[in-house]
């Protein structure tokens, strides 16, 4: 019966019930007394319609609940079918893993069994077992008959060799009732066609509530296949441990973690050990403690990070304690590209360099003579150059200053051969040393376009050169010699050209992460070479003609010398050249790259419509009062602050104190060479030595090679030569120190500027040099000829600030006799100085003459105060503000001399600050506000 007709049913008996219920009910009430018929049958109709009425709210009512109904049904129905297709997902899935799972079975050719364990004895052979086809099929049999459902079947194929050891493990597995003892062993079967084979078998128990094995399932895999392979590979291990103990070289290898994993019998015997002594064993669990040296496994772990093969040459002790030379080379072992291990080879070459070193001594002689023949050259050729630029600049006629212009052009043509046969001995030699330091590519085609541009302007020719923009990195390499190649061969370009464009090119070739290969090219539009001439020009002493030579001169050196350079830096110099049309020189070079965090990549400024604005303070250690003016003047305007030191020692106090105060030792330190106390270069060593990474930049007027080479052996990043322009400046700031932003040039401004700054120099020259000559002679006639000598270069470097070239060059004539006095001096040889008293006149006039120009300057002098009327409050608060700047030497204390002129009694502190003399002028500081205060009391 449905839902619906047991609702309806119990609804229309109800209704009858009330039917009848109303009818009774009007026979009740008959009895009682209503005897009108009407009343009777008004009685009656009440009850039918009363009985109606509930039958109408029993339909009502049985209706809402079908509907109800309705609704559950269909939510049952979709429920039952949900669960219906659930459960019929199910049991596919399930029948699918199963298919899955027999497949894989089969596929791995894994055999099950399972049996039935009797209790009394576990161990019983006649157990019954159940074998699955596959199981019987790996060793060949196909029913029961040949292999019958019991354990014997199988222990009878046991191999004898592993019967006892898998029974045993058996048993252990089944008796253990704590069911901690797994079954997994390895063993042999015999097959039915008699050959045996490699299985590996695991088991697992089903246990009853005391612990003993009521029943056994376990898998067969057959590793016939692995097995064959182990045993292969441990034939060829003792076949290559053969190989390798029979190799007289010593052979090991080690694993990523430094320990051996095979030693050649070489190597053993070299030390006296045997291999149980090595093999699973580091380093330092082998030798005594203090014996290995710290760096011992330094080149293993390269290769093992880097995985590129290292050879050296290193001095190998034996066991003997004697050392003896070999040549070692340490390679990666890579399996499917991944780095497993480290392999070490060594080879005794102890004889073998000795042959080579007595094949190259006649080659060595020859070198050394000229290397020495050279150098001894080098030292009067200097003279000759710097005598004749001297001479040049006294009083003489046309026809001796063209002698001396000959001479001169002459000396350096001869300086340059003598340059190139020290390269080219070098070269023959193998002495020539490569540097792998960071640089930019930009400084170098910088550098190169402006030494060119001369030779360029004078011939009427075009220069272009383009560089394809940088990688974002710094190259590692060796910038000089770099630089070296691209001059000799703009060089010659420009000389061989006459007309037309030389052009110099780079071009990225390729790159990685880090390395990148740059594409140099040198073109130009001259006279060309035949493919004969080309033959013949990498020759040293040899032009591609004679005629050559006499027409352009050189020496024929220049290539051969780009050429090795070019070969031992891992490049090749191509030449292509057509005659009457022009050459082309090219070379490809690679390049290391490196993220350089200490000395950031800076943009190098090179237009002069923007100006740069750093950030950031600088120690300038500088002993010359104009000197000091210039350069802090220049770097204020750039937004940098300054602090003056006026020798090496004051320098390094100032460093010590911020080092000791917690503070960052500057962004960069311009240091002066000659100083008193302490000269920059022992200050520039002794801060290095302290630790400090702030780049240090030489700012001096020796600017020579040798010179440059010798700043940098004492620890100075770099050189900046006097006089400097704001370019020069600019490009040194922006190698070190970040650059905030760029501020248009205001050429007015700027003209304005410098204008200021030459009367600012210029009023300081004529105020601090009335005394200069006085005092050089004063210390002349004491035997100071250090003082003389640092008086006289400073006066020549100020004469060179304020562009008096006579005056320069008078000052530098004194500066050089006095230099060899002082040499003479430090040699403790008894010679009196070497001025004449025709050098020190002409010092004289050319001074007397500057200081009378220049005297006008100081009437602009600003006067100080003569009155008591100032405000002393006012006063006392620029003495306090100025006071931590004194303190500190920063240059920003310049600031408040106008201020300073208003207060009475300030000349002295004034003149101090001008000078930089910052002690001194805490000193006065102190007084005047001491006096001040002790005056208003």
């Amino acid at each position: 019966m449905s839902i619906k007709k047991k609702i309806f049913i119990p609804m229309i008996t109800l209704t009858i019930a009330c039917g009848i219920a109303v009818f009774l009910t009007s026979i009740l009430l008959y009895n009682r007394g209503l005897n009108n018929s009407i009343d009777i049958l008004f009685f009656i109709l009440i009850g039918i319609l009363v009985t109606l009425f509930i039958l109408a709210v029993c339909i009502v009512i049985a209706r809402h609940i079908s509907k109800i109904i309705d609704v559950e049904l269909i939510k049952a129905q979709e429920h039952m079918a949900a669960a219906h297709s659930e459960l019929v997902r199910v049991n596919n899935v399930n029948e699918l893993q199963l298919v899955k799972l027999n497949t894989v079975i089969k596929a791995a050719k894994i055999a099950l069994w399972d049996a039935e364990i009797n209790l009394d004895n576990p161990m019983d052979p006649n157990t019954p077992v159940l074998w699955t086809d596959e199981f019987k099929g790996m060793i060949g049999y196909t029913n029961a008959d040949d292999f019958p459902n019991v354990f014997t079947s199988w222990i009878n194929c046991l191999h004898p060799d592993d019967m006892e050891k898998t029974l045993q493990a058996f048993a252990a597995h089944l008796l253990d009732t704590t069911g901690k003892t797994p079954f997994n062993t390895e063993y042999r079967l015999r097959k039915k066609n008699g050959q045996y084979a490699y299985f590996l078998a695991a088991g697992s128990s089903i246990r009853n509530e005391d612990g003993a094995a009521i029943r056994v399932a376990g898998a067969l895999l057959d590793i016939s296949e692995m097995k064959n392979l182990q045993i292969n590979l441990e034939n060829e291990r003792a076949t290559l441990q053969t190989m390798f103990d029979s190799i007289p070289d010593l052979l090991y290898t080690k694993d990523l973690d430094l320990r051996f994993k095979y030693v050649n019998r070489a190597m053993l015997d070299n030390y006296s050990l045997r291999s149980e002594d090595v093999t699973g064993k580091k380093e330092d669990e082998i030798w005594p403690p203090g014996t290995l040296d710290k760096d011992y496994d330094v080149f293993n772990i390269k290769v093992i990070n880097e995985g590129q093969m290292i050879i050296k040459e290193e001095p190998i002790q034996h066991a003997d304690g004697s050392f003896r030379l070999y040549e070692t080379i340490r390679l990666p072992i890579m399996v499917d590209g991944v780095i497993t291990s480290v392999l070490g080879m060594a080879r005794d070459i102890t004889e073998r360099k000795a042959m080579e070193e007595a094949a190259q001594s006649a080659n060595k002689s020859k070198t050394v003579f000229l290397a020495n023949m050279s150098h001894e050259i080098r030292t009067p050729m200097n003279s000759i150059i710097g005598f004749s630029e001297l001479a040049q600049a006294d009083e003489i006629s046309d026809k001796t200053r063209g002698y001396l212009s000959d001479i001169q052009e002459s000396a350096e043509w001869l300086l340059k051969i003598i340059n190139d046969i020290l390269d080219i001995s070098k070269i023959e030699s193998g002495k020539i040393e490569f540097e792998n330091i960071p640089f930019d590519l930009p400084d170098i085609f910088a550098y190169c376009q402006s030494a060119i541009m001369p030779k360029i302007t004078e011939k009427g020719i075009t220069l272009y050169c383009y560089a394809e923009p940088s990688v974002g990195k710094k190259l590692l390499g060796d910038p000089v010699r770099l630089r070296q190649i691209i001059m000799n061969l703009l060089s010659n370009a420009v000389k061989f050209t006459n007309s037309g464009t030389v052009k110099f090119l780079a071009s990225i070739v390729s790159g990685s992460e880090d390395s990148v290969t740059v594409r140099f090219e040198i073109k130009d539009s001259g006279i060309g070479m035949t493919p004969e001439q080309i033959n013949r020009i990498f020759n040293p002493f040899t032009q591609a003609d004679e005629s050559i030579t006499r027409r352009f001169g050189g020496t024929g050196l220049g290539l051969t010398i780009t050429k090795n350079i070019v070969d031992l830096m891992g490049g090749t110099l191509n030449v292509e050249s057509t005659p009457s049309v022009g050459s082309r020189f090219s070379f490809d070079l690679t390049f290391g790259l490196i993220n350089d965090t200490d000395l950031p990549k800076r943009e190098i400024i090179l237009n002069d419509f923007e100006k740069p604005n750093f950030k950031g303070e600088v120690l300038v250690c500088e002993d010359n009062n104009l000197n000091q003016k210039v350069i802090c003047d220049h770097l204020e305007r750039v937004g940098l602050k300054t602090v003056v030191a006026h020798n090496g020692k004051e320098g390094l106090d100032i460093i010590s104190k911020r080092i000791k105060n917690n503070k960052i030792p500057f962004d960069l330190i311009f240091m002066d060479i000659h100083m008193p106390v302490m000269d920059g270069l022992d200050a520039a060593q002794k801060i290095t030595a302290m630790g400090v990474k702030t780049p240090i930049v030489a700012i001096t007027a020796n600017i020579m090679s040798n010179d440059i080479e010798l700043y940098k052996t004492s620890g100075m990043y770099d050189t900046i030569g006097k006089p400097f322009t704001t370019q020069d400046l600019w490009k040194c700031l922006a190698k070190y120190i970040p650059i905030e932003s760029y501020t248009i040039i205001d050429k007015k401004r700027a003209a304005a500027e410098e204008n200021k700054m030459r009367k600012m120099i210029k009023t300081n020259f004529v105020k601090y040099n009335q005394t200069t000559y006085d005092d050089i002679v004063s210390a002349i006639d004491s035997g100071d000829i250090k003082l003389a000598h640092r008086l006289a270069h400073t006066l020549k470097s100020n004469a060179g600030q304020i562009g008096k070239k006579p005056l320069q060059t008078a000052a530098a004539k004194v500066e050089s006799a006095l230099a060899q006095s002082a040499h003479a001096q430090s040699a403790r040889v008894d010679e009196k100085a070497k001025l004449d008293d025709k050098d020190m006149r002409i010092l004289k006039t050319e001074l007397d003459s500057v200081l009378c120009e220049l005297a006008p300057l100081l009437n602009d002098v600003k006067e100080v105060n003569k009155s008591f009327d100032f405000d002393m409050e006012k006063a006392l608060k620029l003495f306090e503000r100025l006071e931590p700047l004194l303190r500190r030497n920063n240059t920003e204390c310049l600031e408040f001399i106008d201020d300073l002129y208003d207060i009475p009694k300030t000349e002295e502190l004034i003149t101090q600050i001008e000078r930089y003399k910052f002690d001194d002028a805490l000193t006065s500081l102190y007084n005047l506000r001491k006096d001040m205060v002790s005056g208003n009391e």
